[in-house]
């Protein structure tokens, strides 16, 4: 048996030479094991880990050290103010992605009817099921061409007891034909070339990241078929790398009959999500 403090100091010193956080990590893993706060982590350098336990921990350990993702070694992730779970299926939720959560309930509380939503390219149900839990949407369907992905976002629908959620297998929204008020996706946008050389590609699904030769084939294929499920007065909330703007806001209206089209920022500053109402 080690003492919990020079397990995590042990460990911190493994870590720091592959992350600047590597006690905020460390102390991740152990939180989620023991199902413990960070207050307990601290006030207890003397619980005794036992050698199974040890070898459990440290499995976790390696896979980080192999640079395996935190979610992704834990099952689980945080999502506007939620915790979500996550598998190698699934893409792991960007911070900025909850702007898109803000616009589409920011839009969606204007308006005086319940209204429907369409996730496409559901992947984990982050967007989906944080657009259920805020606001009285009367249906919401997440979209997703990966079976496995599908399973892990009915886990999150379960797991947060969203109401009027239903899922489906499609490539796009090719099959639907019943009309949405809010059509909301994340679909790959990075290049081809680039998503296979990109690091996070060793563990994250290319299906999620690769966007096809120029980064937003997906991208115009949904523009091209939403016209025949999105309703009058509805909206597009799209997100994007910030280099596609410009020729999506310029092609965009040759398809759909714009009332509104504009470009909203991240975090940083950088061109992310495309709101179109049409």
């Amino acid at each position: 048996m080690i003492r919990l403090s020079d397990w995590r100091n042990n460990q911190i010193q493994t870590l720091t030479s592959i992350t600047d956080e590597a006690e905020i990590v460390v102390s991740a893993i152990l939180k989620n094991y023991y199902q413990k706060n960070m207050a307990w982590i601290l006030a207890n350098p003397g619980f005794l880990i036992t050698e199974k336990d040890v070898e459990v921990l440290t499995g976790f350990i390696n896979k980080l050290s192999a640079n395996v993702p935190l979610p992704y070694v834990l099952g689980k992730t945080e999502f506007y103010g939620e915790e979500f779970l996550v598998s190698p299926a699934v893409l792991i939720p960007r911070p900025e992605t909850e702007l898109l959560v803000d616009e589409a309930l920011h839009w969606a509380k204007k308006r005086e009817r319940r209204l429907s939503v369409v996730d496409v390219g559901v992947g984990s149900g982050c967007i989906l099921i944080s657009l259920l839990k805020n606001h009285s949407f009367r249906l919401g369907l997440g979209i997703d061409r990966s079976f496995l992905a599908l399973r892990v976002a009915k886990q999150n629908a379960l797991r947060h007891d969203v109401e009027y959620c239903l899922f489906l297998c499609s490539d796009l929204v090719t099959p639907l034909w019943a009309k949405f008020d809010l059509v909301c996706a994340n679909l790959p946008y990075i290049p081809s070339a680039v998503a296979k050389e990109l690091p996070v590609a060793r563990y994250e699904p290319i299906l999620a990241l690769d966007g096809g030769n120029d980064g937003i084939e997906l991208i115009r294929r949904l523009v091209k078929q939403v016209k025949n499920i999105l309703n009058p007065s509805g909206l597009l909330l799209l997100e994007i790398q910030f280099d596609q703007a410009e020729i999506l806001v310029n092609w965009i209206p040759s398809m759909l009959d714009c009332r509104t089209i504009r470009v909203i920022k991240d975090y940083q500053g950088l061109d992310r999500f495309i709101f179109v109402e049409v």
